[in-house]
């Protein structure tokens, strides 16, 4: 163990009641691991006591919704060995994207991030929520992702609020897309497997079919991460979402007010389009950041869905340069453009 934690300990017994300290103690040595080592220096003593104890108090209580997200400046003891910065800090239930969409949320902002800290540990909890055990991520069990974020100072409070919300906005469509992602490939597994099975709704014979087919399952392959995907149904002069097949960024109930509407906004000229002409497949960008992402080249990270990523969930060859929510819709497909996007979208 380390010399600086058994001081923690210590320390730490005059402050948390009996039944607290073990379950502290297991806390601390999963979440010490993981503070850069370069930072530790900084940490020694009642540093690093009130540093842990703050991190302890956070994740202690029940989670509220999808996630838990505070943003502030320090004052007083709380990380009082580093001064003139604003904290992030965040908690969910571990999925891919997270930290890499909250880097990338504040790199929009203009803010440059000094120290990340990312434990993921096993944490099991009472039917209250309260904490029964703690363990590190390579246990089996219920697994929680803590992010501690230090970055360029915010002196605004309305600021801090601000982004406390886009923070909120973000992880709650990293959850949705997340969790929709096995209904996504399913989803387009049964439109490749209907272009066989059902040649009637797709026109253009069997070997344009054949073709669609195999792009579908080369989607499908690893090649595309299914950030959000439905199926529209034509009525008239317009396209109806069939219900229940909305999943991932296109869930209503899964995502910020608004945010699917900014999607159809984008997306109004190429169903005025669509309209007009006999379709089948269409590859479409639009201007709208995606919310959720993916950097290349993070090192001691899991690799996210699907298993072998081409680019970063945003479209862009550039790890350092995350590119524009790129949809699929029915239409006219460039096989010398072929995509590496975020969603996709069915059209019948």
């Amino acid at each position: 163990m380390e010399p600086s934690l058994k001081k923690t300990f210590a320390a730490a017994r005059s402050r948390l009641p009996a039944e607290e300290q073990a379950l502290f103690a297991s806390f601390a040595e999963c979440y010490f691991p993981a503070i850069p080592k370069r930072y530790r220096g900084f940490l020694d003593g009642d540093d690093l006591t009130e540093f842990l104890l703050g991190r302890w108090q956070f994740i202690k209580p029940p989670l509220q919704g999808w996630c838990d997200v505070r943003v502030y400046n320090p004052v007083g003891s709380q990380e009082s060995w580093n001064v003139n910065i604003t904290v992030l800090e965040a908690r969910l239930a571990d999925r891919p994207f997270i930290v890499d969409s909250l880097k990338e949320l504040l790199r929009v902002r203009g803010l440059e991030i000094q120290m990340t800290i990312h434990p993921v540990l096993v944490v099991e909890r009472d039917d209250g929520g309260a904490v029964r055990s703690i363990a590190s991520g390579k246990s089996s069990g219920s697994r929680e992702a803590f992010v501690y974020l230090h970055f360029d100072h915010i002196e605004s409070p309305s600021d801090q609020e601000n982004l406390q919300q886009a923070t909120c906005d973000v992880l709650q469509m990293v959850c949705a897309a997340v969790d929709g992602y096995s209904h996504a490939q399913v989803a387009v597994r049964q439109v490749a497997d209907g272009l066989m099975e059902r040649p009637e709704l797709y026109p253009g014979g069997r070997s344009t079919q054949e073709q669609k087919r195999d792009f579908f399952l080369w989607l499908l392959d690893g090649n595309f991460t299914f950030l959000a995907v439905r199926r529209l149904v034509r009525k008239g002069e317009e396209f109806v979402t069939e219900h229940g097949s909305e999943w991932g960024l296109f869930s209503k109930d899964r995502t910020p007010p608004g945010f699917v509407q900014r999607l159809d906004d984008e997306l109004a000229a190429t169903f005025q389009a669509a309209l007009a002409r006999e379709f089948t497949l269409t590859v479409t960008r639009i201007d709208l950041h995606s919310p959720v992402h993916r950097l290349l080249g993070a090192p001691g990270e899991a690799q996210p869905h699907p298993p072998r990523p081409r680019q970063d969930c945003g479209g862009s060859e550039d790890p350092r340069i995350p590119g524009k929510l790129v949809l699929l819709q029915d239409g006219v497909l460039d096989p010398d453009d072929a995509p590496q996007g975020s969603a996709l979208q069915l059209h019948q």
